[in-house]
């Protein structure tokens, strides 16, 4: 039943916020991770390891948590390969405290 009604929660979110709707690409390096918006490169953010607190891996997605209920979220599909993820998962284990 939570699982559902987050399920829902995060839908809801979703289609409410155009901005995360967007195309964007993501630079994954030892600094941290960049986002650029594809549409509109000025629109950018990046974030640095420390920025995050926790890390959760689950079958389509990784979140990024920057606080309980805040997070950056990569779709597995973002990456080339299974090499890339799994190279994605050692900045993961080697940066985030908490991590997968």
């Amino acid at each position: 039943m939570g699982f559902i009604m987050l399920n829902c929660f995060i839908n809801k979110e979703y289609y409410s916020d155009k901005l995360i709707q967007q195309e964007f690409k993501c630079i994954i390096n030892n600094e941290g991770i960049e986002q650029i918006n594809t549409r509109n490169s000025k629109s950018k953010s990046f974030s640095t390891w420390d920025d995050f607190v926790s890390a959760q891996e689950y079958k389509d997605v990784f979140f990024l948590f920057v606080s309980r209920r805040n997070a950056v979220i990569i779709p597995k599909r973002f990456f080339y390969s299974n090499e890339d993820i799994k190279t994605f998962k050692a900045f993961i284990n080697k940066y985030i405290i908490k991590s997968l």
